[in-house]
């Protein structure tokens, strides 16, 4: 199947560096490059249960979307629930891997596996991406639904789809027809996806002052979470992956990683 280094280069190919945010942290996060790799997991997020589980089905690689580590780390206190993490993933030899906000602009990427899972067809990026060389490639995505249907009904199948517990902002017997989609914290796009002229925008993290926005502004807006909303691009990033290596062992984590519990 190849090494730790030949994994995170192929890597590299779908989802370039380049493409990340300058806060971003992706690539390799922790191990070595050098051990081959007979078994990956694929998942969301790097926790300590999902370190457990990669360990346990005997993986020596976990690729992630989420980065374990955000900022640098001057020393490795173990009572911190990150650097825990990272010692942890040493010690169980596992590397891991992040394809993070440059998995986000990529294409397909993130976006583009919520729209899939939403019966959407995209046009394109909601926000394009200044140093893409693709067109395709950029924020968010924007697209139409076969047939228009009400807001209620996206609702509905955004909790059946994604597993979510979904908000909504707007009128639940709206027409929508044009939807604007962001996997994870894409409130930010609210305006991008007005000027896009989307009946109805998905994503996750919508903040108070966002939602009024967009209710003035007459785009419904549904916020089915950070973690659902993300979590459709987990098999898909697999799937690719079996393209790439056909022989490759991977798995996708069956860890729920989504900290947040319906009341």
């Amino acid at each position: 199947m190849g090494t730790v280094g030949e994994w995170l280069a192929r890597l590299d190919e779908l989802f370039p560096p380049s493409w990340a945010e300058d806060w971003d942290n992706t690539g390799l996060q922790v191990g070595d490059r050098t051990p081959e790799v007979s078994r990956i997991v694929v998942a969301l997020d790097p926790t300590s249960a999902v370190i457990d589980e990669a360990a346990d089905v005997g993986a020596q690689l976990l690729i992630t979307h989420h980065p374990l580590i955000f900022e640098a780390l001057s020393m490795v206190d173990v009572s911190r629930p990150i650097d825990r993490t990272v010692a942890q993933a040493l010690r169980l030899n596992l590397a891991v891997i992040a394809c993070h906000t440059n998995a986000d602009v990529a294409s397909p990427g993130v976006s583009d596996a919520l729209a899939e899972a939403l019966d959407i067809t995209v046009e394109g990026p909601l926000v394009p991406h200044v140093s893409g060389t693709f067109r395709e490639v950029g924020l968010g995505r924007i697209g139409e639904l076969a047939a228009s249907t009400q807001a209620a009904d996206m609702l509905e199948l955004c909790r059946d789809r994604l597993g979510a517990h979904p908000r909504l902002i707007g009128e639940r017997d709206a027409d929508v027809k044009r939807v604007a989609v962001c996997g994870g914290s894409g409130a930010s796009l609210i305006p991008a996806a007005i000027r896009a002229g989307a009946d109805m925008f998905i994503t996750g993290d919508v903040k108070h002052h966002q939602a009024l926005d967009a209710r003035s502004s007459g785009l419904h807006v549904i916020d089915a979470g950070h973690y659902a909303t993300e979590r459709p691009f987990v098999p898909r990033l697999a799937d690719r992956l079996r393209q790439l290596e056909p022989s490759a062992d991977i798995l996708v984590s069956e860890t729920r990683t989504d900290p947040f519990k319906e009341g």
